[in-house]
């Protein structure tokens, strides 16, 4: 294990106190809002909607700031798309397109963008690296990170694309590197795209986990998942403070770790009938970690990270092996006792919601139905699902409305693979 030079590490975001869903998950990136005054229910037509737009194929999510949307959108087959949108009336500011042409499985966009005062962060489906000119609407630098770090497998791991959003670390962005060869993660200087740290070869690929902040056992670091292994990384120099396999095999890590009130644990969640893993962090007078297994589950998300609300844990359970047959009911939004592991609730097929996204505001979940085009407002109870409202959003005649929800000034905002629409859900 490593040691930290430093007992606490102070990390700050650069983006400004007006940032309202500035990135992947939100302001806290745990799908959670700070926002208030918001509608205790719906009318039965929903929420008002103040726009609706069109979008190509994808999965990536908005990030809200200062009145202004930013989505990475994908021309098909061809190009990636900044959109640059007016929050309430969804009209477009500007753009800027880049040729990236390729095909991968489930074609579409990946990423939410990350936004400071200054600059917003994309990262392609091929792995163009871009940092934009808030102000003079203009690129102020890229890097091709297939190009770049691709090892001798040429990034040809990677079936359906760079699926990594960009993390901002004090004057940092933070990206993965999903070769095997290559370093896991690498840390540019945000206002020059000059390298600051890369982090070790992880050697199993990190795949499509996105890094993110969690502080564990006081300290705060970069967690990122491979396929078998879960790392924490020093965000002032990309060393390693400790990493436990959680795995033995993998499987496309997708979820970001979750951390329980106090920080010394550690929930661990993935898809294709991985399971889910509690995992205990300490650390010794010394400044050394150890990491232990408290227990295992067979039940896992396959896309979205849980929820922690008060004692417990809420978590969609859908993923590839349930989503089918008699496993179905199975599925669905789950309520789990983060002592053991025990599933206390889940919604199986009444409602089915899929892959859905769900965030916490004001002390409800908002959930989408990433089959029926649904979004509904429940209220998180120990004793049973228990829905307040919902409403028809999206048409979503794929069945794949993946992408994470966003919720900046009052305004939702949801999209499916052909559409993104907004709400307004202040009183």
């Amino acid at each position: 294990m490593h040691k930290l030079s430093t007992l606490l590490l102070t990390v700050v975001f650069t983006c400004s106190a007006s940032a309202q869903w500035h990135q992947y998950l939100g302001p806290n990136a745990d799908n959670t809002s700070n926002e208030t005054g918001l509608l205790e229910s719906w009318p039965k037509a929903g929420p008002p909607e103040l726009w609706r737009i069109a979008v190509g194929p994808g999965f990536g999510g908005a990030a809200i700031d200062k009145g202004e949307v930013y989505i990475l959108d994908r021309e098909q087959s061809e190009a990636d798309v900044l959109r640059v949108l007016d929050l309430k009336t969804g009209k477009e500011i500007w753009r800027y397109r880049y040729d990236a042409p390729g095909r991968v499985g489930y074609e579409g966009s990946r990423c939410t963008p990350s936004v400071t005062d200054t600059h917003v962060f994309t990262t392609g489906e091929f792995g163009h690296l871009y940092a934009f000119d808030r102000a003079k609407r203009a690129v102020a630098w890229t890097v091709a990170l297939m190009e770049k770090y691709a090892g001798p497998d040429g990034g040809d791991e990677l079936s359906w694309g760079y699926g990594m959003n960009p993390l901002l670390v004090d004057d940092l962005v933070v990206v993965a590197c999903p070769s095997k060869s290559s370093p896991g993660l690498v840390a540019f200087k945000q206002a020059t795209g000059e390298v600051a740290w890369e982090s070790e070869v992880f050697g199993d690929a990190n795949m499509y986990n996105s890094p993110h902040l969690r502080t564990i056992a006081g300290v705060t670091g970069i967690c990122i998942r491979t396929v078998k292994n879960f790392y924490f990384i020093d965000p002032k120099t990309g060393a390693t403070l400790f990493k436990h396999p959680c795995y033995t095999e993998g499987r496309i890590p997708i979820p970001p770790v979750t951390t329980m009130p106090g920080g010394d644990r550690v929930f661990v969640t993935q898809g294709y009938g991985m399971g889910s893993v509690m995992l205990s962090v300490t650390r010794d007078a010394k400044g050394e970690f150890s990491v232990e297994e408290i227990y295992r589950t067979i039940e896992g998300s396959q896309i979205h990270p849980p929820i922690v609300i008060g004692d417990h844990i809420y978590i969609n359970h859908t993923e590839n092996d349930t989503s089918k047959g008699a496993k179905r009911k199975f599925a669905g939004l789950a309520c789990v006792d983060p002592k053991d592991g025990k599933v206390l609730w889940n919604t199986g097929e009444k409602p089915f919601i899929g892959r859905g996204g769900t965030l916490y505001v004001e002390g409800r979940l908002i959930m989408q139905d990433a089959e029926g085009g649904l979004v509904y407002l429940v209220e998180p109870k120990t004793e049973g699902f228990k829905p307040i409202s919902s409403f028809k959003a999206t048409d979503t005649k794929e069945k794949k409305a993946w992408a994470p929800l966003a919720l900046g000034d009052g305004l939702l905002i949801v999209r499916d693979q052909d559409e993104m629409a907004c709400f307004n859900l202040k009183k």
